[in-house]
């Protein structure tokens, strides 16, 4: 038996026999914030997944759906009822700025990310559907760097799921990707060399004066007339502010508080980690680096999965890992090696949570 029900988006959201959904609010900085919690059917008191979404004005699902550009992938809602299918609750929300708090749009930091986080965990613990004491972390991306830093901070984490989770500080990763982009697109090294600088050289402005609106927009355009001769041209404000808007730097400067070595370091918790052999946004040798850091510092419960032909979507990329190849991927099926990998670890830690669920029933 099947039915539908209207989502915040106005589209049917189809349901199944093994789970039901339910649309809930939180609050998180006196800012209401709403997502869904799926929650398998016939068990009782389910251990539950917080599911955080990659970076830019995702949903609850990891979807954009603005009027300028959409981008389709229900990749945490395909997790969240794959979970279901296995016993697992799961809730995952949308981000700030979209759905209902659009109004927050503008200036949304790497900061107000990981207190969101926070605060939907603190949620959780106050709904009696769930043990919330049985409570694990699934991030993609941006969301496994958010994760990390949770996993790392809140001891009462039972699991953290990282997928193409981010080891490196987010700016030297953008220069990567920026060079492989540009070399993929048949860019001479002498052009790469320069774009990288200058994109290397905006976030060491970034790192130097730690506050956007300080740096004199002259800087920004001198740095990128070096590469273009459209930046020469422009006004020096207009050049900083499409560096803003393609940038955030709100959102890379917060996130220069955080060294990700030393945060993977202090996670004491079971950790799963799946990259993409296919990711050129987050490279499997983050993951190696991953692994290698939790072990060293004495976490013996690490598993590292590198899928081959996965790419950054999590979708199969059996081609060259080209951006454009990646973003068409999406409308493709999502890769079930995933679910697989996920569900397969979990197992190992649902007969402990089923017998603690038992036992407290008892009482």
């Amino acid at each position: 038996m099947e039915k539908a029900e209207k989502d915040i988006w106005g589209e049917n959201r189809n349901f199944d026999e093994n789970f039901t959904e339910k649309i809930c609010t939180f609050e998180s900085d006196g800012i209401k914030l709403e997502g869904t919690l799926t929650l398998p059917k016939n068990v009782k008191l389910p251990p539950v997944a917080l599911l955080l979404q990659g970076s830019g004005p995702v949903d609850r699902d990891e979807n954009v759906k603005g009027s300028f550009r959409k981008f389709i992938s229900n990749n945490l809602k395909t997790i969240a009822h794959n979970l279901a299918c296995h016993g697992f609750a799961s809730f995952r929300y949308d981000k700030r700025g979209v759905g209902n708090t659009k109004e927050f749009a503008k200036h949304v930091g790497f900061n107000d990310i990981v207190q969101d986080a926070k605060a939907a965990i603190e949620f959780l613990t106050n709904i009696e559907s769930i043990d919330s004491r049985n409570l694990f972390v699934l991030g993609h991306s941006e969301g496994g760097a958010v994760g990390t830093i949770l996993s790392a901070e809140n001891k009462n984490i039972k699991g953290f799921i990282g997928i193409a989770s981010p080891i490196t500080p987010f700016d030297k990763a953008v220069v990567e990707q920026i060079r492989h982009i540009f070399k993929v697109r048949g860019k001479s090294e002498e052009k790469v060399e320069k774009l990288t600088q200058a994109f290397t050289g905006v976030f060491n402005l970034m790192r130097e004066h730690r506050n956007w609106e300080q740096i004199d927009p002259n800087e920004v355009k001198n740095i990128f007339s070096k590469v273009s001769i459209a930046f020469k041209i422009l006004p020096a404000k207009t050049v900083k502010k499409a560096i803003a808007k393609q940038f955030r730097p709100e959102w890379f400067i917060e996130s220069f508080d955080y060294d990700f070595h030393a945060v993977a370091s202090k996670i004491t918790c079971p950790v799963l980690l799946i990259f993409g052999e296919k990711d050129f946004q987050v490279p499997f040798g983050e993951g190696e680096e991953f692994e290698r850091l939790l072990r060293e510092s004495g976490n013996k419960d690490v598993q590292l999965t590198i899928l081959l032909n996965l790419n950054h979507m999590l979708r199969y990329n059996p081609g060259i890992m080209d951006p454009k190849t990646s973003i068409k991927s999406v409308k493709d099926e999502f890769d079930k090696r995933v679910l697989e990998t996920i569900t397969a670890w979990l197992d190992r830690y649902k007969c402990t949570v089923e017998k603690v669920i038992e036992i407290r029933g008892e009482f």
